[in-house]
């Protein structure tokens, strides 16, 4: 991810993260849908189902204090396999 698209992601990791401890795995889950559905209007999209998410916590939380921080999910996202938005739907949620 450029820093464009890392900034946009931020926000929404933000938002779960107010105390800026890190998230849980409930709040990863969470945000990970929200990105599914491209809230960050990045035109990309996280490829994965609950198992994966599960999967990806556990490699994410690299500290092991069972949340995963800002540089945890920013060092994460940077390895994993990302797909486009289908093009009509990226222009519909621009428009």
């Amino acid at each position: 991810m450029d820093e464009w698209e890392k900034n946009q992601v931020k926000k929404l990791f933000r938002e779960y993260d107010k105390d800026k401890t890190g998230l849980l795995k409930e709040d990863l889950k969470r945000l990970l849908r929200r990105l599914a559905n491209d809230e960050a209007i990045i035109g990309k999209v996280p490829n994965l189902n609950d198992e994966d998410i599960e999967t990806v916590f556990d490699e994410w939380n690299t500290n092991k204090d069972n949340k995963v921080s800002w540089i945890e999910f920013r060092e994460g996202i940077n390895r994993w396999g990302w797909r486009q938005t289908d093009r009509d739907k990226l222009n519909e949620l621009v428009d």
